[in-house]
């Protein structure tokens, strides 16, 4: 059994909750058991059950270049539930008032 480094531990707690076990065991070349049992020893869940991986790098990909409204309408998802996702996910990438349009004029 190979052990864990922190970068790998590091890794996992930021993705787990948005690749999929199977893109994060190919990234960290582990097995998919392995990636289960690990972030289960952590503590960490998925909880973007409604969110796909394209969904999520398409809002990641086009938050600087077009507004939540555009990306809401073209991924068939409200905007609160784009601001939502980006608070409780990206907290470090976005404030309340970023979310709340408060620094910038978008939306």
């Amino acid at each position: 059994m190979k052990n864990w480094t922190e970068k790998e531990i590091r890794f996992l707690e930021d993705n787990y909750h948005i690749l999929s076990p199977e893109n994060i065991a190919l990234k960290l070349n582990r097995t998919i058991d392995s990636i289960y049992n690990k972030s289960k020893r952590l503590g960490i869940q998925r909880t973007n059950n409604n969110w796909t991986e394209i969904e999520i790098q398409y809002v990641l990909d086009n938050l600087n270049i077009l507004t939540k409204r555009q990306i809401s309408k073209n991924i068939n998802k409200d905007v609160s539930t784009i601001n939502r996702f980006l608070l409780k996910f990206f907290p470090h990438l976005y404030s309340s008032k970023d979310i709340l349009g408060i620094n910038k004029n978008e939306n």
